[in-house]
């Protein structure tokens, strides 16, 4: 198997939604201050869901 190691800093935090449990990413620069109050928005279910509610987060 090959690993790839990636340069830089990822610009992608993965994150799980609460309702449906589907697994999908969302720029970093949501994780920013100045965006702390606004919801995330699930793709599959379309629910609206703060970032502390995630069950499982990488790359914050």
């Amino acid at each position: 198997m090959i690993t790839i190691e990636k340069v830089g800093n990822p610009k992608d935090v993965w994150v799980t939604c609460p309702g449906c449990k589907q697994l999908y990413y969302i720029d970093r620069l949501f994780y920013e201050p100045q965006y702390d109050k606004i919801p995330l928005h699930c793709p599959f279910c379309h629910l609206e869901f703060a970032k502390e509610d995630s069950p499982m987060t990488w790359g914050e």
